[in-house]
């Protein structure tokens, strides 16, 4: 389910053609979401505040909920800085624009890895590499999810809602894989979502993750010594374990 929802991001906020015009696709669905998509794309500088949660299905009945928090900063052809806590592993994650790191709390264990390019290529390297994800890596860039589209069977615009102190509007998408909802601002200067929920109706109990997104912040500036990521004192170097099963990174 972490899988599904990790890469749920890249199906919400993936190259949306609002010209669609297929049975069951509403178009100011897509354009909702496209606006959103392309407002978060063209930031410089975003930080923002997550919250994920999503379920496990046990012994074939149980759903049990798990937790992964977590706040991340993004200022484009600078650097990028994420902190998260999942169950007992407390993660910092960082990339200056040649050099990925990322330690854990927990282990006391460190790791880098030389990756040059912009935060898409360090996202894109991690993931096809390593099998490792960047948490919220699509809602700062899409890019990486041309053709979502083509693969959506249903899109629907459910109207204005409240959601907190705030008026949202909520939309829903279907494809094969899954279904999932997202409530994303009205404001026209400031179309930012607020909670992203997907389904899997193809597991058992029908699991469901959500994430909350708040504190959203513009005013990011940051100076690429701020993205530097120095060995933790008494924290042991290890290799992040490629695709392929050979270990790579900076040993000792």
């Amino acid at each position: 389910m972490l899988k599904y929802a990790v890469t749920l991001f890249a199906i919400v906020f993936g190259s949306l053609a609002v010209s669609d015009e297929r049975p069951g696709i509403d178009p100011r669905a897509l354009k909702i979401v496209a606006e959103s998509s392309d407002f978060l794309s063209s930031r410089a500088g975003t930080s923002v505040g997550w919250l994920i949660t999503y379920d496990k299905i046990v012994d074939g009945r149980k759903k049990h909920t798990e937790v992964w928090t977590g706040s991340s900063v993004l200022v484009r052809g600078v650097g990028y800085k994420s902190t998260s806590s999942q169950g007992i592993r407390s993660q910092q994650n960082a990339y200056n624009g040649s050099k990925f790191s990322v330690a854990y709390a927990d282990t006391q264990e460190y790791a880098t890895v030389e990756i040059e390019g912009s935060f898409r290529e360090m996202v894109d390297t991690l993931r096809n590499d390593y099998a490792f994800s960047i948490p919220m890596a699509d809602v700062f860039d899409s890019s990486g999810a041309d053709g979502a589209l083509e693969q959506l069977t249903e899109a629907e615009y459910l109207g204005e809602v409240l959601f907190g102190d705030q008026v949202v509007h909520h939309v829903a998408f279907r494809r094969y894989e899954g279904d999932w909802q997202i409530w994303i601002s009205t404001d026209s200067e400031r179309p930012v979502p607020i909670m992203i929920v997907g389904t899997d109706p193809y597991s058992l109990g029908w699991p469901q993750f959500q994430a909350l997104l708040y504190d959203w912040s513009f005013d990011v500036e940051m100076a690429a010594s701020e993205f530097e990521f120095p060995k933790p004192q008494g924290y042991s170097n290890i290799q992040l374990q490629s695709v392929e099963g050979s270990g790579v990174g900076e040993g000792q």
